[in-house]
Parts: structure tokens; sequence; C-alpha cells
């Protein structure tokens, strides 16, 4: 068995707590983080979607992306490459 830091042990906990009151038992944390991570894993494109903030790229998009790039050089001659991109 791993262990596994957990940033909101209280969310945990009130999950549980709630989950306790609805089915009438304890569930072990061990058994709701796994029965979680099976349920991401099924609905992982849902999960994608609404909880890791990913824009929806639709071929129009890309295509709209792709037709107004423009090549042109940038000069700055008291400039380096990596002032003028991460400055």
């Amino acid at each position: 068995m791993s262990s596994i830091k957990i940033k909101n042990k209280d969310k945990l906990d009130r999950l549980q707590a709630k989950l306790t009151l609805l089915l009438g038992y304890k569930i072990p944390q061990q058994e709701l983080i796994d029965l979680s991570v099976e349920f991401v894993d099924k609905n992982i494109d849902k999960f994608i979607k609404e909880e890791l903030n990913i824009s929806d790229l639709t071929p129009e998009k890309i295509e709209m992306i792709l037709n107004n790039i423009i090549d042109v050089p940038i000069y700055y001659a008291n400039k380096k490459d990596d002032e003028l991109l991460y400055d």
C-alpha cells in the first residue's frame, strides 16, 4: 500500500461523513479514494472538461488560428531573444 498526501483532508472527512449518513455505514477513506479514482477513470472526458478547465478547441477554431499566423521577424538590436520572450 502506498501513502499519498491530500491537500484537502477536511473535504475527504466531510465526504466520508456525508456518505456515512446517506448509506448508514462508514466507508473507509482508502476505499473511498479507490472508488473515486475508478469513477474518474470511467468518466475521464467529463472530468477533464469540468475539472481541469481545458477549453474546447474545435476544428474551426484551430483553422482560424492557423489562418491568422503571421510570420515576420522581430528584431531589437539591444535585446536578446530571451529578453523579448520572457520579460
